[in-house]
């Protein structure tokens, strides 16, 4: 028999040999994969206790009455509107009916009911966010040749542009064939540019870039 505490998290588990015990707990609204909190804790008289250790005879542990509520129910009320739930938390399940196919939210066999849980319960969503966990590195290194954010540090760009914005910069091949007058460019500036800069006080790290709008192109006169 496992011991039950007040204010402790469970997780059901969907264990093999356990159909008829884990059905009778899905018609009381306690699914696998999901955390339930127990609130409160009865003995076989109504006696509030704190926890089945309290309580010597194995039959009056397994009596026990476990208040339970599923951890952050207020959000998911029409989740279990949806499961056909009209009555409201907690329940109330006997320690002896979950003892069998119940761990705790820190135990490492949790980990695939709460998954296969949520998967059932939404699967377009994670499966999406799955997806997008999966994609991240090599995406990341893809893009990061073509496409780059910069924040303005200064406002020499005013009004055009102000101190803080985030530009989305393009790094596509044959910029310079495809630069003309008005657009804004990022460069890295030139030493004589770089020592006008540093000696006015300024700090200029490796990676720093200029923002400046094009007024001017090779092979222009005075």
């Amino acid at each position: 028999f496992r011991e039950f505490r007040v204010g402790e998290v469970i997780v059901p588990k969907d264990m093999r040999g356990m159909e008829t015990q884990i059905n009778y707990l899905e018609q009381q609204f306690i699914y696998p994969g999901i955390d339930y909190r127990i609130m409160t804790m009865t003995d076989g008289e109504g006696n509030e206790i704190f926890s089945t250790e309290s309580l010597s005879d194995p039959r009056q542990k397994k009596q026990a009455l476990l208040a339970l509520r599923p951890c952050g129910w207020k959000l998911q009320t029409q989740l279990w509107k949806n499961y056909g739930m009209n009555t409201d938390w907690p329940v109330q399940i006997s320690a002896g009916a979950i003892s069998d196919v119940v761990t705790t939210r820190f135990n490492t066999d949790s980990a695939i009911p709460r998954i296969v849980s949520a998967f059932r319960r939404d699967w377009k969503t994670y499966t999406l966010a799955l997806a997008v966990a999966l994609t991240p590195i090599p995406a990341s290194l893809l893009a990061r040749n073509f496409v780059s954010f910069y924040v303005i540090p200064s406002a020499s760009m005013e009004p055009t542009l102000l101190k803080g914005d985030v530009l989305l910069v393009e790094k596509f091949p044959r910029v310079y064939e495809r630069t003309t007058y008005g657009d804004v460019v990022l460069f890295k500036p030139p030493p004589t540019l770089r020592d006008i800069v540093t000696s006015n006080g300024s700090q200029l790290s490796s990676t720093s870039l200029f923002v400046k709008r094009v007024v001017g192109l090779p092979g222009d006169g005075d």
